[in-house]
């Protein structure tokens, strides 16, 4: 996260400081204490600096009749509504309680996302250092309220959400009580599609807001978050680094993105290895910035099928718009032969 600071437990978050990495838990423990402990044992074994769970009473989230998202009957089936799987997955106070002492033995920080009130309460009388207010609770402005009265940081998702959402929110939040506050870009698709997460848009954030600013990730794999982090790390110190992950990240994905085109096409890769030297500039603020990468991609083809010249600059051209582009890169591609 970056902007101006935010303090939770004594850790200070935003610009200048660590980023503050989160290991989502949410609800993937299905229900099992046990699972969940595992959970945190594994977000604490991978030195994350919190773990977060969602916390909700059922019968005041869904009604009876709702159905199940798309996503949710792809990877748990069609044969129950939304609220019978959201029983199943549901946590009480004792059993959060257990994970609060958990992850104090463990030594990472436990927060949650409260769907309502009295879960937010129930947050409250656990002592809980922070509160996450998901995407989808984002214009619920009298849950805001609520949580905000509490006077502990916040940390608010912004996915699905317009740039007045969000001020109507930050407004909600900042006139109930101006806790700590925090904001995450996030795009709620899962997954979420490369092509589509404008991390240009955590830019807007943090200079409309003037509070820490950070990503909520759903895409596959590491490398977006990587280029998040090197994006918003705006502090003056490791600029060098954070152009070094930024520049991995961003010709990590459009190998990847030219992999498979290239087999949408037909193409077979044997191999694909690049050297990816970025350039540093200074934006319109005056602060430096990665705004070209020269990518140096050696491609060795098999089978029958070989790319004529043409298929080659589609192929680059493709992935370079789905990878830089939207992150406002420009790219040079000399591929080696």
């Amino acid at each position: 996260m970056s902007g101006a600071g935010l303090s939770v437990a004594g850790r200070v978050i935003g610009e200048g400081a660590p980023i503050f990495i989160v290991a989502e838990a949410g609800v993937n423990h299905n229900g099992d204490l046990e699972l969940a402990r595992r959970l945190v044992d594994a977000a604490a074994d991978a030195a994350a600096d919190a773990v977060k769970f969602q916390t909700f009473r059922t019968e005041t989230l869904v009604s009876r009749a709702a159905p199940k998202a798309a996503y949710q009957r792809e990877t748990t089936g069609a044969g129950e509504g939304q609220g019978d799987m959201l029983r199943r997955l549901e946590l009480g106070a004792a059993e959060h309680a257990q994970l609060v002492e958990h992850c104090a033995k463990r030594g990472i920080l436990f927060f949650s996302a409260p769907f309502d009130e009295g879960s937010a309460d129930l947050l409250e009388a656990l002592g809980v250092a922070l509160y996450k207010i998901p995407s989808g609770e984002i214009t619920n402005l009298p849950l805001l309220r609520h949580v905000a009265a509490k006077r502990r940081p916040i940390i608010l998702s912004t996915g699905m959400s317009t740039l007045e959402d969000v001020e109507r929110a930050v407004a909600a939040i900042r006139g109930a009580g101006n806790p700590g506050l925090g904001l995450l870009h996030c795009l709620s698709a899962y997954p979420a599609p490369v092509n589509e997460v404008n991390l240009r848009a955590m830019d807007t954030l943090r200079e409309r807001f003037g509070c820490p600013v950070g990503f909520s990730d759903h895409t596959l794999g590491i490398e977006i978050s990587l280029a998040a982090a090197a994006r918003g790390a705006a502090a003056g110190r490791g600029v060098d680094a954070r152009a070094a992950a930024l520049v991995a990240a961003l010709s990590s994905c459009h190998m990847l993105t030219f992999l498979a085109l290239a087999a949408n096409k037909g193409f077979v890769v044997e191999s694909y290895e690049d050297a990816a030297v970025g350039h540093l500039e200074k934006n319109a603020a005056g602060k430096l910035a990665i705004t070209r990468v020269e990518l140096h991609p050696k491609i060795v083809y098999g089978g029958a099928k070989q790319p004529t010249t043409a298929d080659l600059e589609w192929l680059h051209d493709k992935a370079h718009r789905e990878c830089f582009i939207a992150n406002s890169v420009t790219t040079d591609v000399h591929v080696v032969t």
